[in-house]
């Protein structure tokens, strides 16, 4: 992974967060990268999702599934 882009970083930063949980890192580097391709900021599954407005996102349900219910 390059990480000369800020997507590139951003996504090295999120695996070293999550620390061997590598299902999970695939699925959120499969989501970031289809969130870029379609110009939305990669955000799935980041702090960012705590106070998202995106309804009409096609992840909000699962990304918003992964924080707590009191963080919403």
């Amino acid at each position: 992974m390059r990480q000369d882009s800020q997507f590139g970083r951003l996504y090295q930063e999120r695996v070293i967060q999550l620390r061997g949980g590598q299902d999970a890192t695939d699925r959120r580097w499969e989501i970031w990268s289809l969130q870029q391709q379609i110009g939305f900021d990669p955000c799935f599954g980041t702090d960012v999702r705590y106070a998202c407005e995106r309804n009409g996102c096609p992840w909000r349900a699962e990304c918003q599934s992964l924080c707590a219910d009191w963080k919403r």
